[in-house]
């Protein structure tokens, strides 16, 4: 073997290693302090954000049950359990998962973990009190070494929001069947007067789908010549007017139909668009062309007749005659009118005349009377004038209608009798002849007009002497099944369960001499039934006997059914619906509107709506019905309405007058629950700003004692100096005054400190007041100045003189610069000593002020600017990522924009933009606390 190497050990060199590992390991052991002493704070502010937070956080392993670790206290909030039932594993919420989502859950969550991305799950579980309630949960795997550890997540409660979705969309539907419902075409157009929404009967009257009329040019629906009122039609909504008009559209095949458009300025997804009601009224048009020709054929008639025409009012002045009558009296039209015509009556049969002539029209009965016209002088001829009574729908004489007939030939053929005997019914045949032309012309006019025009006896069966061809179209027979009863009568085409109703009603007006108005249901030759709406009245003779009924009769089926389909629409919908008169009354409600109010439909209409306003609401309620009356449409108004069991709904109303009805038709959604949940909502957020700026003063509470610590130092030394110079009886009165006042002055000064970390930290509600934002900043620094000089920090203000002064919460306004500020120290408080600056600006801006904070920093590192914003997102060590959410919401709530911006010389740039005035509405608007 060989011989052992010999080591040499310098022993210097060795305790030299010895001393560099000792403080070493000291090194460590303050740095595992001070590692320490930071998680401990972490924890702490972990807990206390754990504890308000409005959710569930837990921790929990990846077993079958989901074993929980950790969980907040919030978890007895959402399942009525104490969290230690499931710390204990005494209880699980698999226990607790709604059987109908219990099966999705577990393969959603090993997906997620095995994709090694977060999870996110809505479902249903079991509250302790039976209710189910919709949770919301996000959630990610936490690995170590490549395996899994355990499940980290939070859960919140979503049950009213998700209700509120619910009835949301149920609703969203029914206002699209009933838009669909409606039976004229109802389109909704761009400014630009292209197609953004229909309903299915509009395309329909055109002969399209949707998707062919959306796949066209608007324009290539329109008849060329009604091109230009379509542009007046555009022009005239896009100026904010409502607007109506007739045109002519076409339909696929080319063909033209006549149409009437009234068109309103609308809002919707709030963009400008233009909302158009679209009726087809050809059959209209058809209707009103026949009455212009049967008031022609009228006039023609008037004019060519050989007897005297005459039409008074309902006090039987005269307002018109025609020619013949004029040549027959002498007359002109206007010295005809009024009582004008009794100068032409022979002076020995004026009185008689007119005496009978006022009694007959204040009886209101037929006239009969025979005199002469002529004056003295003059050879007298002989006429016969015959009026009837014009009554309206109550049966009251509205006019009357007559013919003078000159019988002067025929009372000098009654003398000459025998003599003429021959000639007369020579005479008498022609002009029978004649009345049997004109009743044959008279029945062609009639069989051309829409509907059917019948003239019948007043019998058991009705039975016809005239009825138009169109009553073939009406029940499938022909006409001359009906003529004289001939193959059948009129009354067994009429449903068994209407026959005595018409009976009744014919007879009543009969009774009456009034004209009488039907509706009822007749039996098509195919079986099918249709509505008819009949109106008609008795012809009378000369001695008042009924000669015949005459009437008309229009198929109404497609109206009437329109009705009911509304009717049904109108009682099944779950939005409220009610129409009202003017007069401020309810003349209408639904089921639904007495369902969420409590109060029954006799109740709603008995007394003005009004009553039911809340108090607060009834002046903008007075405003928003004076608007209405003016014609201008409700798009949005909200006021509460008082319920029968004593409790408040806020309801929104849509509402459209109808001026020449003199009623409003509106419906009504229930936003109570909704402004409920915004209520809940905000004051969450304020909770959540409390803790933001509770969490900030801790962050600063080491600098804020070392500011309060001097002028506490100073009083010491300046009270510790008094005495010993009162003891040695060597101070003076001057320099004990002089002392009093630094005192006074320290002691002001530790006085400030406080109450504005105390005005800072307290919880109050939103108080909005005027303030001038460069006091405000000013105040900021104060806050600051401490942690700026302990970080070497320069804090400058560039403040722009004059500012305008905003209506805001102070305090939350301050709260968001405090937080821009401080992280602007806390970014640079590793760079250069000698470039440390944060500078806030303020300036004016459109409607408000900016501030602008901005610091000497490298900008953002491995984060975006959206993420920054988001909850628990941070840059620091040991943030935990609240502040800039809290600042963003609160400036948003006031109307607002946070933004950023990085700068390669300046380094990050806060600018908060804030309008002069924030309103703080009831349940809305700004972050209380």
């Amino acid at each position: 073997m060989s011989d052992p190497i010999e080591t040499h050990v310098d022993p210097a060199a060795e305790l030299g290693m010895l001393r560099a590992r000792v403080a070493e390991l000291e090194r460590e052991r303050e740095q595992h302090a001070k590692t320490q002493q930071a998680l401990q704070r972490s924890e702490e502010r972990f807990r206390l954000l754990a504890e308000h937070i409005p959710g569930v956080i837990y921790l929990c392993q990846n077993d079958e049950r989901y074993s929980m670790l950790y969980l907040n206290d919030e978890v007895e909030r959402l399942t009525g359990y104490p969290k230690e039932d499931f710390l204990d594993q005494s209880r699980s919420f698999v226990d607790l998962y709604h059987p109908e989502d219990a099966d999705d859950i577990a393969p959603a969550v090993d997906a997620a973990l095995s994709a090694r991305r977060p999870f996110e799950l809505v479902y249903r579980i079991k509250h302790r009190d039976g209710t189910w309630r919709w949770v919301h949960e996000v959630g990610v795997g936490v690995f170590r070494d490549d395996a899994l550890a355990y499940l980290e997540g939070f859960l919140t409660d979503i049950t009213d929001r998700t209700l509120t979705e619910r009835r949301l969309l149920a609703s969203e539907q029914q206002t699209h069947q009933l838009f669909d419902a409606i039976q004229d075409g109802v389109v909704l157009l761009n400014l630009d007067g292209e197609v953004v929404e229909c309903n299915n009967a509009f395309p329909a009257m055109h002969g399209l789908t949707r998707q062919e009329l959306f796949d066209r040019p608007f324009k290539s629906i329109i008849d060329e010549e009604s091109l230009p009122k379509f542009d007046a039609f555009l022009r005239s909504l896009r100026a904010g007017q409502h607007f109506y008009t007739e045109a002519v559209d076409l339909r696929a095949d080319g063909s033209r139909f006549d149409i009437e458009v009234h068109g309103w300025p609308f809002r919707f997804l709030g963009e400008p668009s233009i909302l158009a009601i679209v009726r087809d009224i050809t059959d209209r048009k058809e209707v009103e062309a026949a009455l212009r020709k049967s008031e022609q054929r009228y006039q023609t008639l008037a004019t060519l007749t050989p007897s005297g025409i005459f039409h008074t009012d309902h006090e039987g002045r005269c307002t018109y005659i025609n020619d013949h009558l004029g040549e027959l009296m002498g007359l002109t039209l206007e010295s005809a009118k009024g009582f004008g015509w009794a100068d032409s009556v022979h002076a020995d049969d004026r009185e008689d005349v007119i005496s009978h002539w006022r009694e007959t029209v204040g009886e209101g009965r037929p006239f009969r009377h025979e005199f002469r016209l002529g004056s003295g002088g003059d050879t007298p001829r002989w006429v016969l004038a015959r009026a009837t009574p014009q009554l309206d729908a109550d049966g009251k004489p509205v006019g009357f209608v007559g013919a003078v007939t000159d019988i002067t030939d025929h009372k000098k053929a009654m003398s000459r009798l025998k003599r003429s005997r021959d000639r007369l019914e020579t005479e008498v045949e022609q002009h029978s002849e004649a009345l049997r032309e004109s009743e044959s012309r008279f029945s062609t006019m009639l069989g051309n007009i829409p509907g059917v025009v019948y003239r019948c006896a007043c019998d058991e069966h009705w039975t016809m002497r005239f009825i138009s061809d169109r009553v073939e179209t009406l029940v499938g027979y022909p006409a001359s099944d009906f003529i004289d009863n001939t193959v059948r009568t009129y009354a067994s085409v009429i449903h068994p369960d209407d026959c005595g109703k018409v009976t009744r009603g014919v007879l009543a007006a009969i009774d009456r001499q009034r004209h009488y108005d039907l509706e009822y249901r007749v039996i098509h030759r195919d079986g099918t039934v249709r509505w008819v709406y009949e109106t008609g009245q008795g012809i009378f003779g000369d001695v008042g006997q009924l000669l015949y009924l005459d009437g008309a009769i229009i198929d109404v089926t497609a109206h009437k059914r329109a009705e009911q389909e509304l009717e049904r629409i109108f009682d099944l919908s779950l939005e409220m619906l009610c129409i009202a008169g003017f007069d401020g009354r309810f003349k209408r409600v639904n089921p639904a509107m007495t369902k969420t109010l409590g109060y029954d439909e006799h109740e709603l209409l008995s007394r003005p709506f009004l009553d039911f306003v809340h108090p607060d609401d009834r002046e903008a309620t007075v405003r928003e019905m004076e608007a209405l009356s003016e014609g201008k449409p409700t798009i949005h108004f909200e006021n509460r309405y008082l319920c029968k069991d004593g409790s408040t709904r806020t309801l929104a109303w849509m509402a459209m007058p109808v001026t020449d009805e003199g009623v409003i038709y509106a419906t009504a959604r229930d936003m109570t629950t909704v402004r409920e949940a915004n209520e809940r909502a905000r004051k969450l957020q304020s909770e959540l700003a409390h803790v933001g700026r509770l969490s900030t003063m801790g962050e600063m509470a080491t600098t804020l004692a070392h500011e309060l610590n001097q002028p506490l130092y100073a009083l010491c030394n300046f009270i510790q100096g008094c005495i010993l110079r009162m003891e040695s009886g060597t101070i003076e009165q001057g320099q004990m005054l002089d002392t009093f006042r630094q005192i006074m002055q320290q002691a002001e000064r530790a006085a400030n400190i406080i109450r504005r970390v105390r005005a800072f930290t307290r919880k109050r509600p939103v108080v909005p007041v005027e303030f001038d934002i460069n006091h405000a900043v000013e105040e900021v620094r104060a806050l600051l100045a401490a942690e700026a000089q302990a970080h070497d920090v320069k804090l400058v203000l560039e403040l722009e003189e004059p500012t305008s002064a905003i209506v805001a919460d102070r305090i939350q306004i301050e709260q968001v610069l405090i937080n821009l500020a401080r992280n602007g120290i806390e970014s640079i408080a590793e760079s250069d000593p000698a470039t440390r600056r944060v500078t806030i600006r303020t300036r004016s801006a459109d409607e408000g002020v900016q501030i602008d904070v901005i610091d000497t920093g490298g900008g953002l590192r491995g984060i975006s600017a959206d993420e920054l914003f988001e909850p628990f997102q941070t840059t620091k060590p040991n943030g935990i990522g609240m502040g800039l959410s809290i600042s963003r919401s609160i400036v948003e709530a006031h109307g607002g924009q946070l933004t950023m911006s990085c700068d390669g010389d300046l380094g990050m740039v806060f600018s908060v933009a804030i309008p002069s005035r924030f309103a703080v509405i009831a349940g809305q608007g700004g972050i209380g606390m």
